[in-house]
């Protein structure tokens, strides 16, 4: 993949297996990586797992509601390793979905509504009003967004998260527009049922395979690695011509259209308890 080598990064989310996943394929492509999360152990292991591969990266903590947080990430990357080319927002409130904070239109919280925005939206405008003069001065720069099949297909019962990935992807089509003239892209990588710790049990029960064969065209279950290749590819030079556009990586779920009521709501559900069916 071209264009990567010496680059320098910042990945949202990267404590758990997707923003993990994403950084280790940036560092592997050469890019120099500042994660940030709120789980410090996490955050520092997966830095340090990188490092002993030869990579460079670095974690830094912080809470993308906080603005103040956010600015010291870009410092924190900007000192250590130079400007910043590329921002992967990758965090989202998922935990809100998994201890059933999330609900109907009816059930959701105005508090529910904003953490959503305020990680899934406010997050990454704050990240782009951080580094964009940087990106502007040099006529280089690449946002990657992980989305999720909720911006464009209605799942059941969860508002906030649905509706903070759909600005989402958004965002990055205004960043595109406004900023194309100075050699910056943004796009956004739209996932389905990706095998993660947190819903492993999900994909590997016996409904795993109904479920996904009902969701999608493909048999194959979705691995980090595989949203981790798309956003590397869209950050890359490979890329260059690319910009404004969502990558749909989830199996062929849009093509196959719809979802199904009873076990797709039974996966929410099952997620909302802890990952149960």
């Amino acid at each position: 993949m071209r264009g990567l080598t010496g680059k320098v990064a910042i990945v949202t989310g990267a404590t758990r297996a997707m923003g993990a996943a994403i950084a280790e394929r940036l560092c592997d492509e050469g890019a120099s990586v500042v994660g940030t999360g709120r789980d410090e152990g996490a955050g520092r292991a997966i830095a340090e797992r990188i490092g002993a591969a030869g990579g460079r990266a670095s974690f830094v903590r912080g809470d993308l509601a906080v603005r103040a947080d956010i600015e010291h990430v870009v410092d924190v990357a900007t000192e250590r390793y130079g400007p910043v080319d590329i921002v992967v927002n990758n965090a989202a409130a998922v935990d809100m979905i998994r201890s059933g904070v999330e609900g109907t239109v009816l059930d959701e919280s105005l508090e529910a509504f904003e953490r959503q925005v305020r990680v899934g939206v406010y997050a990454p405008l704050l990240l782009a009003q951080a580094v964009l003069p940087s990106m502007v001065a040099r006529g280089t720069g690449s946002f990657v967004s992980v989305s999720a099949w909720n911006a464009t297909r209605a799942v059941p019962a969860v508002t906030g998260y649905a509706a903070a990935k759909a600005a989402l992807e958004a965002l990055d089509r205004q960043i595109a527009r406004d900023y194309g003239a100075h050699g910056i892209r943004a796009n956004s990588v739209l996932t389905g049922m990706i095998r993660v710790d947190q819903n492993q049990d999900l994909h590997d029960s016996e409904l795993g395979p109904a479920i996904r064969s009902q969701v999608q065209i493909l048999s194959a279950v979705g691995a980090p690695a595989d949203i981790a290749g798309a956003v590397a590819f869209l950050a890359s030079e490979d890329a260059r011509f690319i910009t404004g556009t969502t990558l749909a990586v989830e199996g062929g779920a849009i093509a196959k259209g719809g979802f199904p009521s009873d076990l797709f709501a039974r996966y929410i559900e099952g997620l909302k308890k802890g990952s149960r069916i």
